[in-house]
């Protein structure tokens, strides 16, 4: 794989591309809100929670540097749970929910891999690939990657809050070639997120592959796209 292509190491973000919350996030805000005494009305918490992300994703193109530094992060999600909950109804105890929602998603119980990634990663380690991940995220990553059972396949695990620099800016990328000892161009990087993950990776010359799972990307035409993890494996072939 890695001699005819070139490619020597696969860098992976890990949000919504090697795993995923399950259930939803606004099912777990819902179930913890339930626990504390509140029955929500759960489709209304979906829409408020739909936006809250939306307001993420104009943060994060703003200004992504509050992703390098965990107690920034902390306060983002925060905000972002307590105006959810604000939306529909819950004021006093917005913040005790919010809490536990941020606990909540530091464990690995919060998380399940798509169903895909255990073959995907086996095949590119028996390939001789160096794989790490790359993702913006805080100190939790990697022991919520070895709950998973996930850890082992990965040679690194840089995340933007132990480094303190995250992605799309260059630093964080230079981390993990330094890390894989490979130049840009033998490296790709596959993500779900044009801004952080494409650009970001372009940013230092390894090539980015976008991951579409859902055909929301259509109008992207200056990468390489997939639609699952294994279809990666066809451009390192």
């Amino acid at each position: 794989m890695s001699d005819s292509s070139g490619i020597r190491a696969v860098f992976l973000d890990a949000g919504n591309t090697l795993i995923h919350s399950h259930p939803s996030e606004s099912e777990v805000l819902a179930n913890i809100a339930l626990d504390q005494g509140y029955n929500l009305d759960r489709p209304a918490l979906l829409s408020a929670m739909n936006r809250s992300f939306q307001r993420l994703e104009r943060m994060t193109l703003a200004d992504a540097s509050f992703w390098g530094d965990p107690s920034e992060t902390r306060a983002v999600w925060t905000d972002l749970y307590e105006t959810s909950l604000h939306d529909v109804g819950v004021d006093g105890a917005a913040p005790s929910i919010a809490s536990s929602a941020i606990t909540h998603y530091s464990g690995s119980a919060a998380w399940r891999p798509y169903p895909e990634v255990v073959d995907f990663l086996g095949a590119l380690k028996e390939s001789g690939m160096i794989v790490g991940v790359v993702s913006n995220w805080d100190g939790s990553l990697p022991s919520i990657l070895e709950g998973l059972e996930l850890a082992d396949y990965f040679d690194f695990i840089v995340s933007s809050g132990l480094v303190g620099h995250p992605k799309p800016y260059p630093e964080i990328f230079r981390v993990a070639l330094g890390k894989a000892s490979v130049k840009p161009h033998e490296a790709i990087h596959i993500g779900d997120h044009y801004f952080s993950d494409i650009l970001g990776a372009k940013s230092v010359g390894i090539q980015g592959v976008l991951l579409d799972r859902t055909d929301s990307h259509q109008a992207v035409a200056d990468c390489l796209k997939v639609k699952t993890l294994t279809h990666t494996l066809d451009l390192l072939d």
